[in-house]
């Protein structure tokens, strides 16, 4: 920390001052907000190269990006706010409450951007294929191979109490 210019007033605010990093590397939203950020720069976009998005932001390189995630510098508002407005507000929300955000992988969001640039007749086929992988098959369903050890049943005759 740099004092030598700096008055009493300055030098007490710096020492006493909440929003230290120390004070900041402990704070709950910061565990999250790293977490988040190790999530945007794994995105499609940034293919985890710390200096794409250390230019995106702004910067001449990714040191500030290593910083944040090393914990070495918070997170602040301000950064947040930076990573929702860059390319056009592609981000916003990004670094959303915890208790409200979903809890996608970086993965499945890179499959639900895929999802959204298909053709409609591309995502009904898509759609259907997921969902027959996900549903289990009906139990009266039975195999070939099954139907032939099954003994056959007794057919009713019209007309007949059984």
């Amino acid at each position: 920390m740099l004092i030598a210019n700096a008055t009493a007033a300055q030098v007490a605010k710096a020492i006493c001052s909440p929003y230290s990093v120390e004070a900041m590397k402990e704070a709950p939203e910061q565990d999250y907000r790293v977490a988040r950020l190790q999530d945007l720069l794994d995105d499609a976009h940034f293919a985890g190269i710390k200096t794409a998005l250390g230019r995106a932001l702004g910067y001449d390189n990714g040191a500030f990006i290593r910083q944040m995630l090393e914990r070495e510098r918070p997170i602040s508002e301000k950064t947040v706010r930076a990573v929702e407005t860059m390319l056009g507000g592609k981000y916003k929300g990004w670094f959303s409450c915890p208790a409200t955000a979903p809890t996608f992988s970086a993965r499945a969001l890179r499959l639900a951007r895929m999802y959204d640039e298909l053709p409609p007749f591309k995502r009904q086929a898509a759609y259907a294929s997921v969902q027959a992988l996900h549903n289990p098959e009906p139990d009266n369903i039975t195999t070939d191979d099954e139907q032939e050890q099954l003994p056959a049943q007794p057919t009713s005759q019209p007309g007949s109490f059984q």
